[in-house]
């Protein structure tokens, strides 16, 4: 479709692109977000990356495990999106949870949507920084994903989200986000112990932040491997991942690689009703920069309470804590996901 110079360079772009994704995600595993050196991979410690790491994230279900969590895993992600709101939790754990019922019509539609809220002790206008205090860069937010999806089959969905933000303070604004279409995946890999589902995902930089950062397209891959002991195990563990590319012109700025990594435990306690943890970390390289360099996006910690009001309504308060700063009150904010599927 391509050739000449273009081709050349986008061909070069995707080269280093699954060169650096592969680098880091191994760091990633390591767990090293820290400061310091790997054989090809340099990561430092910059202050969090203004972009929210999971935006939009549809959960698959879990394999059928008696009790098990069949939900919870975060938005939309990854959503790796383009808003300006520094890594916070949770950006991997449960819009996910948009399980399919098989009886009803193939087309749904479902509002996922996360409160970003304020400090534990000093519910202001403002989330908490790592160190304690308030982040004037970042006002207390509601992040939104408006989906409407086809099942092809069990196996097989399209989507199209619109993601958008309600700040409800500070004059009480509407922001809306560059919107995506994904192509998704479902029990790829299935038995009475485990379900991996994968999306791909294109990004439109419509928005006016989007433009003025010079991007032309975004790519993602979206992942989801959930884990049971046992058939009538109450606990479950999802690990979520996240690889996002971003294409900028000549007179791009910002992050063009993306990585996202983030456990969750979940408990099953009633029917309705499962207790979870969710640890998130990301790293990012920034357009621009030498190839193999890294900034850590932070890590936070999120235990919440995952509660199924109706089997199409589900609530998901939690804490949300940063391991790696000033443990306290003071630092620790609170969240509310509301997961509702509308159709």
């Amino acid at each position: 479709m391509f050739d000449g110079p273009l081709a050349d360079r986008l061909l070069s772009l995707q080269t280093m692109t699954f060169l650096k994704a592969w680098t880091a995600m191994v760091a990633l595993f390591g767990g090293l977000m820290a400061p310091g050196e790997l054989a090809l991979a340099q990561f430092s410690e910059d202050p969090p990356i203004e972009e929210d790491v999971i935006e939009g994230m549809d959960t698959a279900e879990a394999p059928n495990a008696g009790d098990a969590v069949e939900d919870e895993a975060v938005p939309s992600l990854t959503e790796l999106a383009s808003v300006n709101s520094a890594f916070q939790a949770p950006s991997g754990s449960s819009e996910f949870n948009e399980a399919k019922d098989s009886t009803h019509s193939p087309i749904w539609l479902n509002h996922y949507s996360i409160l970003y809220g304020p400090s534990v002790r000093n519910p202001k206008s403002f989330q908490p920084s790592p160190k304690g205090g308030p982040d004037r860069e970042r006002p207390v937010l509601v992040r939104n994903h408006l989906t409407l999806g086809y099942d092809f089959s069990e196996t097989l969905l399209i989507a199209g989200t619109l993601p958008f933000t309600w700040i409800p303070v500070q004059g009480h604004r509407l922001e809306v986000m560059d919107p995506y279409v994904r192509v998704g995946l479902d029990h790829i890999l299935q038995n009475d112990y485990l379900n991996y589902y994968v999306d791909l995902r294109v990004h439109f930089p419509v928005t006016r932040e989007s433009r003025d950062q010079d991007m032309l397209a975004a790519f993602q891959m979206f992942q989801i491997l959930t884990l049971v002991p046992g058939s009538n195990s109450s606990l479950s563990l999802d690990l979520f991942g996240s690889a996002r590319t971003n294409f900028f012109g000549k007179q791009g700025s910002g992050a063009d690689l993306e990585l996202y990594l983030a456990p969750q435990l979940n408990y099953q306690m009633t029917s309705t009703v499962a207790l979870t943890v969710l640890y998130e970390m990301g790293a990012s390289h920034w357009f621009g920069e030498k190839p193999f360099v890294f900034h850590s996006d932070g890590t936070d910690l999120e235990p919440g309470l995952s509660w199924d009001v109706t089997p199409k309504f589900n609530l998901h308060p939690y804490l949300n804590i940063f391991p790696s700063g000033k443990v306290s009150w003071d630092s620790t904010s609170v969240g509310l996901m509301m997961n509702w599927k509308m159709l």
